[in-house]
């Protein structure tokens, strides 16, 4: 049972030969451990590790790897099976790092020996942070997101033929090694939405502009490229999450803990709110730079985005933290029933207002307003007819049923201005569409003719009264379309003509 974060764990050694080691049924009270923990600090020479005639299997319920190496070395394993091994991180196997030396890699070489079914959650399954490998290896089943077999750290044309590579799987890229290290690039910066707690919803994230705020909290995305390729959609099986544990001297704008809602993002990204950021009397100050080592150090710098010395004039408001003097502030966005159109949380009226909260307002029917605001001097009742203001989170025109304009609605939009048709005063303050009306008169128009003609050639018609029909006819076409026609009985009785059958 191991109950440690290595079972053999050195520092600082000038060499190290290990030869006929056995390991199998590892138990250990841990999630994360590894055999060997070597730390060699900076020297002037190298250090030289050998490993021979290895057999490990490390077939566990957490992660077990063999080797995890921090520092400089010249490094050599052969005649070796290492089976089973795994990492949270890289490397299921063998890992090799230096934190001390950033740019200083070691020579590694690894011949005659078998991986078999190693796995890493990120980067390289068997082997990874190495430049070179050697030959006569064998790679079987091993599994990571990049490098299914071996993460290269440097850009690698080829390597030896005689090393055999079967069934590995890298699940966003390089099934068994890469050509070239990843890069990696902010794809954007999103502010979560902290009311919203159901992942699935699209409401969750909220699109910002190029500033960042104090007090949002936002998620920034990243792309990783591989191999001269840019991935940006990622799945179960190919899932980064949140990469705090991988920032460098990270400043307490970085949240390590992540939430739940955020659980299911499979894409690599950092959570950032501005707790500690410094103005100095600017406007705007730049988004810090990103330290984050994936293997090798990554500094990620953006000139776009930027942080902004106040908050937006809409739809929220400053708060200062009074154990700062005033100099320290947080923006909050209004709540519920409250809303914001220049910097400070109003309340809504309800008797004016249906919903109100951030920069959104939604007037009841009957109201009116010309601009963004919740002053009960700025809303107006639409008293002359009140169904003319249909209500809504607009302003002006947008809150007028169709065809009405102006102020509280009260006028017709006549020359098709904001509806694009032309609209006609009908009755009490009421708008009917122009091509309506004129649609009206050429039918009854038609109807007419058609009368005339008629009860010229069948009927005596008393001249006076066909008259007063025909203007009563005329008339009424232009304010109702007659929904059935009048037959010739119906028009003489109306008449008070005889018919002559």
């Amino acid at each position: 049972m191991i109950n440690k974060v290595s079972l053999f764990n050195l520092k600082n050694i000038d060499s190290g030969v290990f030869e006929i080691i056995q390991i199998d049924k590892v138990n250990s009270d841990l999630f994360k451990i590894s055999i060997f923990q070597i730390e060699l600090e900076y020297k002037q020479s190298k250090n030289s590790i050998y490993f021979s005639q290895i057999f490990a299997d490390l077939q566990s319920q957490g992660f077990i790897q063999f080797l995890n190496l921090n520092g400089f070395s010249d490094f050599k394993l052969d005649l070796s099976q290492i089976l089973n091994g795994s990492s949270s991180d890289f490397g299921g196997c063998l890992n090799f790092m230096n934190t001390f030396q950033v740019n200083q890699i070691s020579q590694v070489k690894i011949s005659n020996s078998t991986f078999k079914q190693c796995k890493s959650k990120l980067l390289g399954g068997a082997i990874s942070g190495v430049s070179t490998i050697g030959d006569q290896n064998k790679f079987i089943q091993c599994t990571s997101q990049i490098g299914g077999a071996i993460y290269f750290i440097q850009k690698t044309d080829s390597i030896p033929n005689l090393n055999e590579f079967s069934e590995n799987t890298g699940y966003l890229a390089a099934n068994n090694y890469n050509k070239y290290p990843l890069d990696l690039k902010i794809d954007e910066i999103l502010e979560i939405n902290n009311n919203n707690n159901n992942p699935n919803n699209s409401n969750l994230f909220i699109k910002t502009d190029q500033y960042l705020y104090p007090g949002l909290t936002y998620i920034i995305k990243f792309s990783i490229q591989v191999d001269g390729n840019w991935y940006d959609q990622y799945t179960d099986n190919n899932n980064f999450g949140n990469l705090y544990n991988f920032l460098i001297s990270p400043s307490n704008n970085f949240v390590s803990t992540t939430p739940a809602q955020l659980f299911s993002l499979n894409y690599p990204f950092l959570i950032w709110s501005a707790q500690d950021v410094k103005f100095n009397g600017q406007q705007t100050v730049n988004l810090e730079v990103i330290n984050i080592s994936l293997v090798k150090l990554y500094s990620i710098k953006s000139s776009y985005y930027k942080i902004y010395n106040g908050c937006k004039e809409q739809g929220m408001e400053r708060v200062y933290l009074q154990s700062h003097q005033n100099t320290l502030f947080i923006c909050k966005y209004c709540e519920q029933m409250k809303a914001s159109y220049s910097g400070v949380c109003q309340s809504c009226q309800s008797d004016y207002f249906s919903q109100c909260y951030g920069n959104y307002s939604q007037l009841k029917q009957s109201y009116w307003r010309s601009k963004y605001s919740v002053e009960s001097q700025d809303i107006y009742y639409c008293m002359n007819n009140p169904e003319n203001c249909q209500g809504g989170s607009g302003i002006g025109n947008e809150l007028c049923y169709e065809g009405h304009i102006g102020a509280q609605c009260l006028n017709c939009d006549i020359y098709g201005t904001y509806w694009n048709e032309k609209y006609s005063s009908v009755g009490f303050f009421q708008c009917v569409k122009c091509n309506s009306i004129s649609s009206n008169a050429i039918k009854i128009t038609i109807l007419i003719v058609v009368l005339i003609l008629s009860l010229s050639t069948s009927y005596q018609v008393n001249s006076q009264k066909l008259i007063q029909f025909l203007l009563f006819l005329s008339f009424s076409s232009y304010f109702t379309i007659p929904q059935v026609p009048l037959s010739s009985l119906q028009t003489a009785q109306f008449l008070n003509i005889n018919l002559n059958l």
